[in-house]
C-alpha cells in the first residue's frame, strides 16, 4: 500500500467526533493534494480512488453557509490577521460553531488564539 494511504488510515481511526467541521473549500483543497499527487507520481490509480474512498469516510461535517454576510465576515478576519481567504475561511467557520481549530499555518493559529478560539497542535 502506497504510504500515503498508509498515513491516512490512522486517522481516520482517530476521527470519531461528529463535531469535525470543514468548509466546503476543504473538498476542493483535498481533492487538490489527491491531484498533485498523482501527476508527481507519488500516488498509482489504485491509490488514487482508495484515498478518495478514505477521505469519504472521514466523519467530517460539511459547512454549507455561503452569501455577502460570511463573505464579509472571512474579508475582516483576513484584513484584520493578514491571512489569506482560504485560511480566515477556517477561522470564520470555528468561531462561528464554536469550535476549535487544527492547523499547521502558524499565522492562522496565532489568529485563532488572538479570536479566543481553541487550537489543536499537532
Amino acid at each position: 500500500m502506497n504510504p500515503m494511504l498508509n498515513m491516512m488510515y490512522p486517522l481516520k481511526m482517530q476521527m470519531t467526533n461528529d463535531d469535525i467541521w470543514v468548509p466546503s473549500l476543504w473538498w476542493h483543497e483535498i481533492g487538490n493534494v489527491v491531484v498533485l499527487a498523482k501527476r508527481r507520481g507519488r500516488i498509482s490509480d489504485n491509490d488514487t480512488s482508495g484515498l478518495i474512498a478514505l477521505y469519504g469516510e472521514l466523519p467530517v461535517n460539511t459547512d454549507t453557509a455561503s452569501g455577502s454576510g460570511l463573505m464579509e465576515r472571512v474579508h475582516r478576519l483576513s484584513i484584520t490577521y493578514q491571512l489569506s481567504a482560504y485560511g480566515a475561511a477556517y477561522l470564520e467557520l470555528a468561531e462561528r460553531k464554536q469550535a476549535g481549530l487544527a492547523t499547521l499555518d502558524n499565522k492562522l493559529l496565532q489568529a485563532a488564539m488572538d479570536c479566543g478560539v481553541e487550537v489543536f497542535q499537532a
